[in-house]
């Protein structure tokens, strides 16, 4: 039986008991209130003490009359009370009955008109599934060469499909550094120079390949020479923002040959030698380098340099002794004699300022 039917079947009951209690309550107080204003009546005359009713071949005296009357009141107050007692007790069973009275649960197709019950959400209604994505494209591999990834210049992302960026030509740079051998020379002769005073910042010959520099600001670079004449020259500038040097680099460029810088984000510069000619991306002039790479950008400049460093000689003769090595290096023929005649005399270190040619493989 659905809910709907046991709330109707409920409400007659209780209809019915409440007018069998009324009904019976009714009676009671008829009967009461007869008996208590009705005085014994023989026909349409009040009765007195000792009167005689006749009526065909019978007679009843008042008290009689009054027996008979109060004989009648007793029945309709029992029949009165068998009404109340009868609600009541067909009130009990009935609710009893409402209380243990399993409800049906409704159907599905009926619970989909049902309305949520207080204080629950409504059921969700049947939706058909949703057909899988299809998986995103695999990310493009990286250019790689030599086993390590190549540098390329970032693509601007657009809303659009577009043409493709035209490839970054780099710019020939020959007028920012003298030729390889003549800078390598020259960075050898002023790391000498710094070796042999004991300074603890400035180029350092590391290797045949590989030479380094690092200024007291921060700035520093390496130069790397590789085979079939090729080099790179890159570092980072403090006093330059991050910049794209390597774009329209070559794919023999890699993380190998790069300065340190490189690995962090602080890469702001990058040359490189090639077939005779230096080339730069992005890079800034050569002019605004002057904290990142040593004076290398003539051999006056780095005699000037050699001649500030040493205070025991006269600038001229330091001068005259650092041209001719100088001169040796650029052969490949220095001799401890070339270092003795620059560095010798005082307390600087020969041989560590020597030992700096011989990495170079500019020492005879």
């Amino acid at each position: 039986m659905s809910s709907t039917d046991e709330q109707k079947t409920g409400g007659i009951g209780v209809f019915v008991v409440a007018m069998l209690m009324i009904l019976g309550g009714l009676a009671l107080w008829f009967i009461v209130y007869k008996a208590s204003q009705q005085p014994a009546m023989c026909g349409g005359t009040v009765m007195d003490s000792g009167d005689v009713c006749r009526s065909g071949s019978s007679s009843q005296t008042k008290e009689e009359v009054e027996d008979n009357k109060g004989n009648g009141d007793f029945i309709l107050i029992g029949l009165g009370g068998l009404l109340v007692v009868g609600g009541i007790l067909g009130a009990i069973p009935d609710r009893k009955g409402r209380q243990n009275t399993p409800s049906t649960p409704a159907r599905p197709a009926d619970r989909a008109h049902m309305p949520a019950p207080v204080g629950h959400p409504a059921p969700a209604p049947h939706r058909a599934p949703v057909p899988a994505l299809p998986p995103p494209p695999p990310a493009p591999e990286p250019v790689r060469a030599s086993g390590y990834t190549a540098f390329r210049a970032p693509e601007p992302s657009t809303s659009r499909a577009a043409a493709p960026a035209a490839p970054v030509v780099p710019s020939l740079a020959d007028t920012e550094f003298d030729a390889l051998p003549a800078v390598w020379t020259r960075w050898t002769v002023l790391a000498a120079a710094l070796v042999a005073i004991g300074s603890d910042v400035g180029p350092r010959i590391v290797s045949a390949s590989t030479a380094t520099f690092e200024g007291r600001t921060g700035s520093g670079a390496t130069l790397r020479r590789l085979p079939r004449n090729r080099a790179v020259l890159s570092g980072g500038a403090t006093d330059h923002g991050p910049t794209q040097p390597l774009a329209g680099a070559p794919e023999w460029i890699t993380h190998s040959v790069l300065n340190g810088r490189a690995h962090d984000g602080r890469l702001s510069f990058a040359y490189w030698w090639d077939g005779g000619h230096w080339y730069r991306g992005q890079s800034p002039d050569a002019a605004l380098l002057s904290n990142a790479v040593p004076a290398v950008w003539t051999d006056g400049t780095v005699c000037e340099t050699v001649a500030g460093l040493i205070t025991h000689r006269p600038d001229d003769q330091v001068r005259q002794a650092t041209s001719r090595l100088l001169n040796a290096a650029t052969t490949g023929a220095v001799t401890r004699a070339h270092v003795e005649a620059v560095f010798g005399g005082g307390n600087l270190d020969v041989h560590r300022a020597y030992e700096q040619f011989v990495l170079a493989e500019l020492a005879s």
